[in-house]
């Protein structure tokens, strides 16, 4: 829950200490698994999963039954 920001008007996942296949590979998976559009951003250096403005409501959809209320803020909410 506590590995994303918001970033932007979107939300980033903290995947920088991955590799860039590694990234590459959650991002397909994600996006073939749940219809997002992720995209993969250089932020700091780092490659970063990115979840752009347009998706930010499926994923709150997806995930604010599973996360801590005082971490909603993340995910704008």
């Amino acid at each position: 829950m506590c590995d994303g920001y918001k970033y932007n008007r979107g939300v980033a996942l903290a995947t920088n200490n991955f590799s860039l296949t590694d990234n590459e590979l959650l991002i397909n998976a994600l996006n073939k698994n749940f219809n997002f559009n992720f995209k993969l951003i250089n932020d700091h250096g780092q490659p970063t999963i990115y979840i752009p403005f347009e998706n930010v409501t499926n994923l709150q959809i997806l995930v604010i039954p599973f996360m801590h209320s005082s971490l909603l803020y993340k995910i704008h909410l």
